[in-house]
């Protein structure tokens, strides 16, 4: 896995793609199963401190995690730097905003609804707290919140309510904030939520992912100045 950060900086790390978690109900993809490779644990720490430093002095509250084509999974990424960030002392919360192919529940063993999609079909009048949705983790630092379940006809969060909204509550329920979307070139998810999050990282993996579909997918994010912290490549 390296991250290749967007601007003149470049920062790699290497380690198999898969990871993983302990516990009985989670996922065995994640950084904290004792099992886990050295080097594995080693590569997401040093992705962790990159996107660190791609946000610079200013820091970041709220970060989010996009693919760049169905090919690639940016679930388990947003995973791992959440718990990282949790490791190092920041209450985390990790929310699920891809309605099209929803994973972070099955990863860490939680209910898959209710979710953000509830959230947001609450409609007008008093939103309430999208944090009291956070289900708790073996980390007590870190809560995660479901994508939720939708209507059949509906695969994306801003369908479904204000989501710049709900995001600016979000940011107010924990210190760090990071948000798992689906494919930037499946949809226009990454493009909605992207301008109201502090920074975007991208996911790619080489041989599958093409130069051409990369390059397509940060002009995108560029041209709707969309702050792109980097490129992710899960090998």
């Amino acid at each position: 896995m390296s991250l290749t950060p967007h601007r003149s900086t470049t920062v790699t790390t290497t380690a198999a793609a898969t990871t993983t978690v302990a516990g009985a109900n989670s996922s065995p993809s994640l950084i904290t199963e004792p099992r886990c490779p050295a080097a594995v644990r080693e590569a997401y720490h040093a992705l962790f401190t990159a996107v660190e430093l791609a946000l610079g002095a200013r820091g970041g509250r709220f970060i989010a995690v996009a693919a760049l084509d169905d090919t690639t999974r940016a679930d388990l990424v947003a995973a791992n730097l959440a718990l990282l960030s949790a490791e190092g002392g920041d209450r985390t919360l990790l929310v699920d905003g891809n309605l099209r192919t929803p994973t972070l529940h099955d990863l860490f063993g939680v209910a898959a609804a209710p979710g953000m999609a509830q959230f947001l079909m609450q409609g007008h009048g008093d939103p309430g707290d999208p944090g009291a949705l956070a289900q708790p983790t073996a980390d007590p630092l870190l809560g995660v919140i479901a994508a939720g379940v939708g209507p059949a006809r509906f695969d994306r969060l801003d369908r479904l309510g204000d989501v710049p909204a709900a995001l600016r509550l979000l940011a107010h329920c924990a210190d760090r904030v990071i948000l798992s979307l689906a494919p930037v070139l499946a949809g226009t998810a990454a493009l909605s939520v992207g301008a109201h999050v502090d920074g975007v990282v991208l996911v790619a993996t080489p041989g599958r992912t093409s130069r051409r579909d990369a390059a397509r997918a940060s002009a995108l994010l560029e041209k709707a100045h969309i702050p792109v912290l980097g490129v992710a490549l899960a090998a």
